[in-house]
């Protein structure tokens, strides 16, 4: 009798148990791998955390350097400046403050004291001394300069200065213009010259509100007519006269606000080109007569 066997049944057997060690062996690399994988993970992290904790302790150490090197550096430019000062006028260390004091006030000027603002807007008490040494520094914030700047001021512009410091102490009039700027001082001991500089600045000269543009020659008190028409200057007397009563928009009689006892105002920029520091005047609106389409005619009073 001849019986064939199938070679595929014979090695059957073998195939199946090879195939259960793979399985097992593959198991466990599996499980192995898998926290070795962790294991690897959270070193990683670890490692991590301790080369950023080491950048930082770096960098503050290189910002505390660079701290110190630049106040050195800036401790050794102001000595220069002072040493500077010092050779090209050596008398000037050797005179008493009162004196010093007394030069310097030829060269101080508070901001816009000079003519020609766009030149040096800050003037020097603020853009120039304060920058040349500590020394110079303290003598810019004195009383003594900064009472003359106001004197200054009061002497050549009264309309502003005069008026903004009877402000101040509720219309006290003096008759010199010294005895105005020490009026302020009395009636506020808590302020300085220079506190007092810039409250009537915030306060009264100091002015926000729309511009209108136009180069022109205009004067201090000659009132002036304009037609306006752009769409820009039909928003801007709209806003301008928002809180006046309609019939005054239309040609009515303009009386001052009873709560700002003011006028209607905007800025004029009648000098060309349009700039930050450019010249420029107050305007108030006396008569108004706007049209459906928003242009008006107006009639204004430069005032300062």
């Amino acid at each position: 009798i001849n019986v064939k066997v199938c070679p595929w049944r014979a090695i059957q057997p073998l195939i199946a148990s090879f195939l259960k060690q793979i399985m097992s062996s593959f198991s466990l690399n599996v499980i192995t791998l898998f926290w070795t994988s962790i294991l690897a993970l959270s070193l990683a992290a670890c490692l991590l955390d301790i080369f950023w904790m080491i950048m930082r302790h770096f960098k503050c150490f290189k910002k505390k350097n660079n701290s110190k090197h630049r106040n050195a550096i800036e401790q050794h430019v102001t000595e220069q400046n002072e040493t500077k000062i010092f050779y090209s006028f050596p008398q000037f260390a050797e005179l008493d403050e009162d004196m010093r004091m007394r030069i310097l006030s030829y060269i101080s000027d508070a901001p816009l004291e000079i003519n020609d603002v766009r030149k040096n807007p800050r003037g020097t008490l603020t853009g120039i001394l304060p920058l040349v040494s500590k020394q110079f520094y303290c003598f810019s914030r004195s009383d003594y300069l900064w009472r003359g700047c106001l004197q200054r001021l009061c002497y050549k512009e009264p309309d502003l200065w005069k008026k903004g410091l009877l402000k101040l102490i509720d219309g006290e009039r003096s008759h010199r213009e010294g005895s105005i700027v020490d009026n302020v001082r009395k009636a506020s001991p808590d302020l300085d010259y220079k506190n007092i500089f810039r409250l009537v600045y915030q306060t009264y000269i100091r002015y926000t509100g729309p511009i209108f543009f136009m180069p022109g020659l205009v004067s201090l008190g000659t009132r002036f007519q304009l037609h306006l028409f752009e769409p820009r200057y039909r928003l801007l007397i709209a806003e301008v006269m928002r809180d006046w009563p309609e019939a005054v928009q239309q040609g009515g009689r303009i009386e001052p606000s009873p709560s700002t006892g003011s006028l209607p105002t905007f800025i004029y920029g009648h000098v060309s080109p349009l700039s930050a520091t450019m010249q420029a005047c107050l305007v108030e609106v006396h008569h108004c007569k706007s049209f459906p389409n928003g242009t008006a005619d107006v009639e204004l009073n430069p005032v300062a």
